[in-house]
């Protein structure tokens, strides 16, 4: 196919090297990798704003999980009842992650 389009580009030097240290791993020249990148490639952008009501709920189950720990190292053991609490803010701190990241993969624009 005969490439009749010539566009100029300009990069930095930080930019270029980028592009030729992921040519080289990708077996192709600079020239093709970019044009593959740029016909074929696809860019995605998040609203990552949604997702801020996920961040209270983490952090609290966090410090609740701190201040068991806390006790834990001054006192040298911990009850019964503490290490379920952990595993259930584990088990929800691990909800709501993946429930972050799945909407995430469909979520692309």
């Amino acid at each position: 196919m005969r490439r009749k389009i010539q566009k100029i580009i300009r990069f930095s030097e930080e930019e270029w090297s980028k592009v030729l240290s992921k040519a080289e791993a990708a077996g192709m020249k600079p020239a093709v990798f970019i044009r593959n990148i740029a016909a074929n490639g696809q860019v995605r952008i998040y609203d990552l704003q949604k997702y801020q009501s996920l961040v209270a709920p983490i952090r609290g189950i966090c410090s609740v999980m701190n201040q068991i720990a806390k006790v834990a190292n001054s006192t040298g053991s911990i009850y019964e009842k503490d290490v379920a609490e952990l595993r259930e803010n584990t088990a929800e701190v691990r909800r709501l992650v993946d429930i972050f990241f799945t909407d995430l993969r469909y979520e692309a624009v």
